[in-house]
């Protein structure tokens, strides 16, 4: 429940991505048909825009799509990291490593083009392959844990398997 002006994504192996909806509230990366992209928007305008309905609280949704994964619904509760390496982090958060790591120039020049309004994918890819690795390990120690724990991951596969089978008992 954190407004989707308030977070930073990145998506370390990606190199991809589409920012022409970002001020709507709508970030892309991964290429549209690649095996694994992302989707993230501000669910609560969405709602309110489509279906007349306000949550009556912020709501940022990142969507992780698998393409030509070659797993079943019961097979991916094997995956451990259903997100990847992607990087969801508070602006807040973002800046407190900042201010943490005042000697480091070129994270203070990262952070600063972001805070200016820069998308952290474009920022992080203008950087060279060393800093790009040493940014994203700062980066993940204030970053959400999108991918939880294995048995939460697991406990969805389950529900999700269940509501198939309930849809389709009767048929």
């Amino acid at each position: 429940q954190v407004p989707f002006s308030e977070m930073v994504f990145l998506a370390p192996q990606i190199k991809t991505y589409e920012i022409s909806l970002l001020k709507s509230g709508t970030l892309y990366l991964g290429h549209k048909y690649g095996h694994r992209s992302y989707c993230i928007y501000d669910k609560r305008k969405q709602l309110a825009e489509e279906k007349k309905f306000d949550l009556k609280h912020d709501l940022t949704r990142i969507e992780v799509r698998h393409r030509n994964f070659g797993k079943t619904l019961g097979q991916l509760e094997g995956i451990a990291n259903p997100f990847g390496r992607l990087i969801a982090i508070r602006k807040a958060a973002l800046v407190q490593l900042r201010d943490s790591h005042p000697q480091d120039f070129e994270f203070r020049v990262f952070v600063k083009s972001i805070i200016a309004g820069c998308p952290a994918q474009y920022a992080y890819l203008e950087l060279d392959a060393y800093s790009r690795k040493r940014i994203a390990k700062l980066l993940r120690k204030g970053a959400l844990n999108l991918n939880g724990e294995k048995q939460h991951w697991q406990n969805w596969i389950v529900q999700q398997q269940n509501t198939l089978k309930m849809r389709f008992a009767g048929t």
